[in-house]
């Protein structure tokens, strides 16, 4: 991931055998760690389909918690955004604590690099001194 980009976060319930637990309705915390002063931010757009509710922590804490709804049939995907370049690890806790995927060896993590670009496009029709459109984009290289 850059700087630039949202990485999509998806989180399945599952029991032991691995088989989606569909009628989950509980409620999760999120939390990342590793890079001082900014661990990210969880954001959850209806246009990725949730029917629960996403609160997010503190601007840049990497935190947030997530109320899962029936309709979400035991899957999620959330977006994730930081602008600090390092290697995040990634921390789910459910009911305080008595089902927690805490710190430690097996934390998924997720490395973030400095590789935007800007790309400039313009048609090139317009002559000396003419009007001409230019679209600036930010991208994720």
């Amino acid at each position: 991931m850059s700087l630039c980009a949202i990485e999509l976060v998806t989180i399945r319930v599952t029991d032991t055998d691995n088989n989606p637990v569909e009628e989950f309705v509980g409620s999760i915390s999120l939390s990342t760690s590793g890079v001082a002063g900014n661990n990210g931010d969880w954001a959850d757009p209806a246009s990725l389909g949730n029917f629960g509710t996403l609160t997010p922590g503190v601007a840049d804490s990497g935190t947030a918690t997530y109320q899962f709804s029936a309709l979400d049939s035991g899957e999620i995907t959330l977006q994730f955004t930081t602008d600090t370049v390092g290697t995040l690890s990634f921390d789910l806790d459910y009911d305080s604590g008595r089902f927690a995927e805490n710190s430690g060896a097996d934390d998924p993590t997720l490395t973030v690099d400095n590789n935007c670009e800007f790309r400039i496009e313009h048609d090139g029709v317009a002559g000396t001194c003419g009007m001409e459109a230019i679209t600036i984009t930010l991208v994720d290289s």
